[in-house]
């Protein structure tokens, strides 16, 4: 990960940041830049996730994900990558992304970052020499078998009161796959992988011991659901959630529906759903979209009742006010209405009416 010059974009400076040698901008880079709220970018962003293309249109990058060169912690420290990743988008991911911003800002703002931030640093800072071709890194649902596998053998391992730690599982597999990180695994990897932690199953843990489902235990991998399946539950839970954010973020919603449904399901994580249980979530999950559209029209209606009668002290809304006296009673308004006393007249005129 490189850094540039700052480069000032609608009088705001940016540290430009160069990742996998392609120009990248930050979540709240694209706040700033945009004179948006803090959040705005992430929330277009999670809402249109599903529709940019990981390492195409954004890099999801963690504290432990590799860097293309040597970096101390520090280093990378500084650009304020939190515990659960930070996103870094490409030009085609902010292009796809501003979208949703519609103003006559935006569309300045839009071209000067283009031209003057991701051409700019492409076209003289980044380094030219052809790099040798790599294979992507697995995508975090790729890996979800061997995450699963990985989990079999730390539990299985305790029971058998032989302890190992998930880290401890990681380092063998990355000493073994000669990788830094699990993180770092290709997606042809993966097989190989499983079946390191296979063998070690079978020959550090079980020592020729044959468990089968029932006394197995942990749950077998068959009994989760697939990536389809996660899919589809994660689609409706955000789709539930929808115009949720005013409310709450969209991590806080999304932990207490998870919650909702561990308790309804009997269930440790959400993670252990059997697939039998998959259209009862589903059902779940459309009676909260249910309680949340009763939600959003009564507190539409506090709304207008703290506007209308707190707010504006019950008085008439003048502007209807106007409309109705001009067509009903044939009048122009006076430079300075009693408009108290218009609505009495108007009222007047509908009882006698």
């Amino acid at each position: 990960m490189n850094t540039i010059a700052p480069i000032t974009i609608n009088n705001t400076p940016l540290s430009p940041i160069v990742f996998n040698n392609t120009p990248v901008i930050t979540l709240a880079m694209m706040d700033k830049v945009h004179e948006r709220p803090e959040g705005t970018a992430r929330r277009n962003f999670n809402t249109n996730k599903d529709k940019l293309i990981e390492r195409e249109d954004y890099f999801h990058v963690t504290r432990k994900t590799p860097m293309p060169e040597k970096r101390t912690l520090d280093e990378i420290r500084t650009l304020g990558i939190p515990p659960k990743g930070i996103i870094l988008l490409t030009e085609s991911g902010y292009l796809l992304l501003v979208k949703s911003f519609t103003d006559d800002l935006a569309w300045k703002v839009q071209r000067q970052l283009v031209n003057g931030y991701f051409k700019a640093i492409g076209r003289d800072n980044l380094n030219t020499e052809q790099e040798p071709p790599h294979l992507p890194y697995a995508t975090k649902e790729q890996r979800e078998p061997l995450i699963k596998a990985v989990r079999r053998l730390v539990s299985v391992s305790n029971a058998k009161g032989r302890p190992l730690t998930h880290e401890d599982a990681h380092s063998i597999i990355n000493l073994k796959m000669g990788v830094d990180s699990v993180e770092a695994l290709t997606l042809e990897q993966i097989p190989k992988a499983m079946t390191l932690v296979g063998e070690i199953l079978e020959r550090v843990v079980l020592e020729g011991e044959y468990i089968g489902k029932d006394d197995a235990p942990y749950p077998d991998p068959e009994c989760y659901l697939s990536p389809a399946q996660r899919l589809e539950l994660d689609q409706a839970i955000k789709h539930a959630l929808t115009g949720l954010w005013d409310e709450c973020s969209d991590e806080t919603g999304r932990q207490w529906v998870c919650n909702r449904l561990r308790v309804m399901l009997h269930l440790r994580r959400i993670e252990d759903m059997h697939p039998d249980q998959l259209p009862l979530a589903l059902a779940e999950l459309e009676r909260l979209k249910q309680d949340l559209s009763a939600f959003f029209e009564f507190r539409a209606k506090e709304r207008r009742f703290l506007c209308r009668e707190i707010i504006g002290a019950g008085t008439p809304w003048t502007p209807h006010l106007a409309k109705q006296w001009k067509a009903e009673l044939k009048q122009t308004v006076p430079p300075r209405p009693d408009w108290l006393a218009m609505r009495e007249k108007l009222l007047r005129q509908a009882e006698d009416n």
